[in-house]
């Protein structure tokens, strides 16, 4: 099954299937720069009253390739949620280096999944307006993080159970260094100071977990 938004794009032409199409798919020969799409799938409506459009005037061919747009953009956007739109204006500002060309840079090296990671949390601490900063669930889902308050040397730890020159994610290219970088530049408040603990864990007395011979560090 394929549905006009699938692989959608604005170089594309549309043009009415004629013959022999499936009566339960939308859009056919998906791999080619002119598609045909079967307009009495979903819209049959639309195009029930535009049999004149089949006579191949090319001036009729533009205005159907044209309507065609209108609605795949008219599907996505019948998709998107407000915090999807907020997200895209939260990434837009990244990408304008509203946080500096150093963040826009690490971001755009980011995964897929990673990118949707960061925008999540900086949206869901818009919506707070400052109550939550989400630091520690960001650390959680990009690093495999976990925050500790030192109140002997008064400042936080987070240990990453990763090496600093890591390949972070599965289609990024970032480091985990780097992606620690831009997660401390843009959920960390300025103030607090922190110090990362990469691949071997501190020993914590009293937590058995973290105290095994050859596989701690002590600070």
């Amino acid at each position: 099954m394929s549905y006009l938004w699938d692989g959608y794009s604005v170089d594309l032409t549309y043009c009415l299937a004629e013959k022999e199409f499936s009566p339960y798919a939308e859009c056919l020969s998906v791999h080619s720069r002119e598609r045909e799409v079967n307009g009495l799938f979903r819209f049959g409506h639309i195009f029930s009253r535009l049999e004149r459009h089949r006579e191949g005037k090319d001036g009729e061919k533009e205005a159907v390739s044209l309507l065609f747009h209108i609605l795949a953009n008219y599907d996505f956007l019948s998709g998107v949620t407000k915090q999807d739109i907020s997200m895209g204006m939260q990434e837009e500002m990244i990408l304008q280096e509203y946080y500096g060309s150093r963040i826009r840079t690490l971001y755009g090296k980011l995964g897929r999944h990673q990118k949707y990671v960061v925008l999540k949390y900086m949206e869901k601490r818009r919506v707070s307006q400052g109550r939550k900063g989400y630091a520690f669930e960001a650390a959680c889902e990009l690093l495999g993080g976990i925050l500790y308050y030192s109140c002997k040397s008064r400042c936080l730890l987070i240990f990453i159970p990763a090496a600093r020159g890591d390949k972070s994610g599965e289609d990024g290219g970032c480091t985990c260094e780097e992606v620690y970088e831009l997660w401390k530049d843009l959920f960390l408040d300025y103030w607090m100071e922190i110090e990362p603990v990469w691949r071997r864990h501190f020993g914590i007395i009293g937590c058995d977990s973290t105290m095994r011979i050859g596989n701690l560090q002590i600070l």
